[in-house]
């Protein structure tokens, strides 16, 4: 129906639809870093390769990559409201229970990180610099 009334072409209405119910995979780290990001990188691709091989699925539908960003932004939102109004995700907000549970202990998990010490995101070796000190993982 919304998609009709911004008069979008019925032969791309099922490329903007998302009908939902359909695996998917959420990762949280404590921490973000060279090694993570790696990791996770590596396993992004293998995914996508056996989605593509095995399921049927194709990996590089420009469609499925703009629809995912449209559904992101909307989660992104909800996720900022949450944080500056200091409330948790409700089922108002029109997540399934899986994602507002998910979001959710996002939000607690980011309400308790503490920095004790001031950290880096690049080698010192990278930044012309007196202030930098390295992270401790580099001692």
């Amino acid at each position: 129906m919304e998609l009709r009334a911004e008069n979008v072409p019925d032969h791309l209405i099922p490329h903007k639809t998302f009908t939902g119910n359909r695996p998917s995979l959420s990762i949280m780290l404590p921490e973000l870093n060279a090694y993570t990001t790696g990791q996770i990188l590596a396993m992004y691709e293998h995914r996508v390769a056996v989605q593509g091989f095995i399921w049927g699925i194709n990996s590089f539908d420009q469609w499925g990559v703009e629809l995912g960003k449209v559904l992101a932004s909307k989660v992104r939102a909800t996720m900022n409201t949450c944080r500056t109004k200091n409330r948790r995700v409700q089922p108002a907000d029109g997540f399934n229970y899986a994602t507002t549970r998910l979001l959710n202990r996002y939000l607690e998990g980011k309400a308790q990180l503490l920095y004790p010490e001031p950290r880096d995101v690049f080698p010192c070796e990278l930044i012309d610099s007196e202030l930098c000190r390295p992270p401790t993982s580099y001692l």
